[in-house]
């Protein structure tokens, strides 16, 4: 069926008033085709897009048909799925709410018990009521920290792990077998049955394990001020019980805090843009706090900026954090006697390198993921199946570059409850030491060696878009370089097709899963990669320098970007 006639056939369909009305509106052809040309693609991260009307867009009938593919991959590859049940929850975003009773209703249709949070809850509480339940699997509508125009359908399996792209793949696979998006209807009276309401008894559940995380209970909070901003989303009162309760004296940023699907007090819900921390900033020069925090949306990633007494102002990035987080948990391992043998330390394959030489100064091993929070989870998975048959090895602790942090594995994703809670100990374990998080993290510098990281992103929307991102990374694999930045190439890995090369011409295999990313180990120590992001529309170039100081980082930085250019106009 051509773009032309699916597009007619969703003019001549019964739609949501909102819906039609915004189709009617479209006389933009590129917009048409767009919208009509493909279905929104089931991706490693399940869906997300703009919302709208038409297959490749966010709305109720795109989450019907993903609803009921996800019911029959459930009840053909895990026979008790039906009883066992999924638990659904959503973010604060347009439709999420909506979305979420689509998705319930579909399954439980399909005979699949369903727990449905009552309302909004943070992701890592989906992941977490997986467990605690001991379900079949687990959706969560949300963007995460996507833009207010877009929406996300994520699924989970029964260990609270995001899907690997091998599940992906066999859920893919059956969309043949459902009908297409507008055909797909269900009856109320087969769901009733089905369907339970969560409420606070999973929330108390999840955030007594969040509170026992603490490595230093005893210390005295209480004249130590933390602003927060939940960003309009759903962390807002998980972090705020979990702070109050350990003693903080906590500051919300009143304009950012009630759910808005608009973001409307903030100029980002991006823990990753420093425009986000404008309000929370403000509010900190009054109450005469050091430290502040901002959750994403769905409250899985964790921002933190450092007001310092002579008014500058440090912005973290998630690499900084994550060798903060882990030098603390580390040194606080040490003292408390606990040995650090055979702990383990996951990171990802376009993570800074500070993290990973601070944990082998200790004598922790590191291990290196594929850019997903789930691979960590199922490297966490593999650990436990393992003890189980004798082994020692026990998970330690796992972050990625894009502000995502897990001390605790009872959530198997990216928990920015947890990281909130430790963020805030540890920066209270500096203050009483006489130092701040910036003068820590300078010292682990002059101990490990400076390194600056830095991520660049090229946007690519539309079918354009994409042809040119797949033309930008065949143009790279061919360019083979030998050096970058005037830097010698001394490792060069090739996740699509799984091989490495080494600057003396051998070679070998990666134990990966294939992924589409280029990655480049220079002579210095540095790093690039590229991937084109798996959420967006864009392709990420992570810069990961280590340096003599920040500005000779930064010269090397440019160079290889230089060094690049040509090949991705």
């Amino acid at each position: 069926m051509s773009y032309q006639q699916r597009y007619q056939r969703w003019l001549q369909a019964e739609l949501d008033p909102d819906l039609a009305m915004t189709l009617r509106s479209w006389h933009d052809e590129a917009l048409i085709a767009d919208a009509f040309s493909r279905d929104l693609e089931f991706g490693t991260a399940g869906l997300r897009g703009v919302l709208g009307p038409g297959p490749n867009r966010m709305n109720r009938y795109v989450v019907r048909k993903a609803s009921a593919v996800f019911a029959l991959y459930l009840l053909r590859y895990l026979p008790e799925a039906a009883s066992r049940g999924v638990v659904i929850a959503h973010d604060n975003r347009r439709y999420s709410d909506v979305f979420s009773d689509e998705a319930a209703h579909v399954l439980a249709s399909y005979g699949i018990r369903v727990y449905l949070f009552d309302g909004l809850r943070p992701t890592p509480e989906l992941s977490f009521a997986v467990r605690h339940l001991k379900a079949a699997g687990g959706i969560v509508i949300t963007a995460s920290h996507n833009p207010k125009e877009y929406n996300g359908y994520k699924v989970y399996d029964a260990d609270g792990c995001q899907l690997l792209p091998d599940q992906i793949e066999r859920i893919v696979a059956l969309y043949g077998e459902v009908d297409d998006e507008l055909s797909i209807t269900y009856e109320t009276r087969f769901t009733a049955p089905y369907l339970y309401v969560l409420g606070p008894e999973v929330d108390e559940a999840y955030w007594h394990e969040v509170y026992a995380i603490r490595r230093q209970p005893q210390l005295d909070a209480s004249h130590f001020p933390i602003v927060y901003s939940p960003q309009h989303g759903t962390g807002l009162v998980g972090v705020q019980t979990l702070l109050q309760r350990a003693g903080f004296p906590l500051h919300i940023v009143a304009e950012q805090a009630l759910p808005d699907p608009d973001f409307s007090g903030t100029l980002s819900p991006n823990p990753e843009e420093k425009v986000a921390y404008t309000k929370a900033l403000e509010l900190a020069g009054k109450v005469q706090a050091s430290l502040v925090l901002t959750t994403d949306p769905d409250a899985d990633r964790v921002g933190v900026v450092e007001r310092l007494k002579d008014g500058r102002v440090t912005y973290f990035t998630g690499n900084q954090m994550g060798a903060l987080l882990l030098a603390y948990l580390l040194e606080q391992a040490k003292k408390q006697h606990v040995s650090l043998r055979h702990q383990v330390v996951f990171d990802t394959i376009v993570t800074g390198r500070l993290g990973r030489t601070i944990a082998r100064a200790y004598g922790v091993q590191v291990e290196a993921t594929l850019t997903g929070f789930k691979y960590i989870g199922k490297k966490i998975a593999g650990l436990e199946a393992a003890a189980l048959e004798g082994a020692e090895d026990e998970f330690f602790f796992g972050y990625e570059e894009s502000y995502g942090f897990l001390l605790a594995p009872f959530t198997r994703d990216k928990d920015a409850l947890q990281a909130s809670l430790m963020i805030a100990e540890m920066a209270l374990d500096h203050a009483q030491k006489g130092r701040s998080l910036t003068e820590a993290l300078q010292s682990l510098y002059q101990r490990y060696g400076y390194h600056y990281e830095e991520v660049r992103s090229l946007a690519l929307p539309g079918l354009d878009g994409l042809t040119r991102l797949h033309t930008m990374m065949k143009n790279l694999r061919q360019a083979r370089f030998t050096t970058l930045g005037a830097l010698a190439v001394v490792r060069r890995e090739d996740y699509q097709t799984l091989r490495y090369e080494l600057a003396n011409g051998q070679e070998g295999e990666l134990d990966f899963p294939a992924s589409d990313v280029l990655r480049y180990e220079l002579e210095d120590g540095s790093v690039l990669a590229i991937r084109p992001s798996g959420t967006e529309p864009k392709c990420k170039f992570y810069y990961n320098l280590v340096g003599q100081s920040l500005e000779d980082a930064k010269t090397k930085l440019q160079r290889i970007a230089d060094s690049i250019a040509p090949y991705i106009q």
